[in-house]
């Protein structure tokens, strides 16, 4: 699976989001039609929205943080931390902005 790529899934699309930093390949999955990010280790929410940690490139880590926060999602599910049902997408714009 690539950045960008679109696949057909449970009667909507899927759209990847290539999120390198904690690893060299990590994915995060945006689903727009319902307003769902699942952001795997790239981003977690462990007492607030975050960079996720033990990232093997840290530079790479912070610009895969950014790309979570531009993305329209009302719900986001963490690789780390639990889920924000409503207006998620403020708490990454923020988290993002931290690391600016």
């Amino acid at each position: 699976m690539g950045d960008g790529e679109v696949l057909q899934f449970g009667g909507g699309a899927v759209v990847v989001v290539a999120v390198p930093g904690h690893t060299d390949g990590p994915i995060a999955l945006h689903l727009p039609s319902p307003g769902v990010l699942f952001t795997s280790d790239a981003v977690a929410n462990a007492g607030r929205t975050m960079l996720g940690v033990f990232n093997t490139d840290h530079v790479r880590a912070v610009a895969s943080l950014h790309r979570p926060a531009e993305l329209e999602a009302e719900t986001t599910v963490f690789g780390h931390g639990d889920p924000i049902p409503h207006d998620a997408a403020a708490a990454r714009r923020a988290a993002a902005a931290a690391t600016a």
